[in-house]
């Protein structure tokens, strides 16, 4: 009975290990740092000009990404 109770705790640990990651990551990175890149990177792809008015913003949900305010 008490190897489920262990194996219980180590899950929720890792688990909570796991998120705070994600919390020092999201609190930690600024996706403005590599607006110049994306703008050459769309350019080199695709031929046109991309401009990215506004600051950036990482976005959790619905999907994981960047959100862009203009």
């Amino acid at each position: 009975m008490k190897k489920p109770i262990k194996y219980l705790w180590l899950v929720l640990a890792g688990r909570a290990l796991v998120a705070a990651g994600i919390v020092v990551f999201a609190l930690t990175f600024d996706p403005n740092r590599y607006k110049g890149e994306i703008e050459r990177m769309a350019m080199e792809r695709t031929g046109r000009t991309l401009r990215l008015q506004g600051e950036l913003k990482l976005v959790f949900f619905p999907s994981l990404g960047a959100g862009v305010a203009g």
